[in-house]
């Protein structure tokens, strides 16, 4: 009476189907970045950044490498501090100020790209696809 229902869940483990999900790879790399900040005759606000980099763009030819990989890995961890450092120079912002921040956190990003490629031996022509994916305020208990 089992044999039936164990056949069925052997064939389901051990078919290369079954594993095709537990093998797959992301192409990107999310994360997010809250800092708690003041916007000026507002009050105190979470900034929530959000930045995606792209593991393997479509042209795969100068990607190919391990150390593409491990710079991809170590700047979608790195950037977080970056941009938080970025953020916290201020103490004050207008809510017009964000997108002049937004410009300041990528360009402190591609910095952290362009000092990490050196450390991975990558050329500098090789590159690294990044974006600002939303950039909001979150009000906080206090408002």
């Amino acid at each position: 009476m089992h044999r039936p229902l164990f056949l069925t869940l052997f064939l389901l483990l051990f078919t290369a189907n079954a594993y095709a999900g537990l093998s797959y790879s992301s192409y990107d790399s999310r994360g997010s970045v809250v800092a708690a900040v003041e916007i000026e005759g507002k009050g105190i606000y979470n900034l929530v950044l959000s930045v995606q980099f792209l593991n393997e763009p479509y042209d795969k030819k100068p990607y190919t490498t391990d150390q593409y990989e491990e710079l991809i890995n170590r700047v979608s961890v790195e950037w977080r501090g970056v941009a938080l450092k970025t953020i916290l120079k201020n103490n004050k912002y207008k809510i017009t100020d964000l997108p002049a921040l937004e410009l300041r956190v990528n360009k402190a990003i591609q910095e952290l790209i362009k000092s990490s490629k050196s450390k991975y031996g990558i050329k500098n022509d090789a590159e690294v696809i990044f974006s600002t994916t939303s950039i909001y305020l979150v009000e906080t208990d206090e408002n």
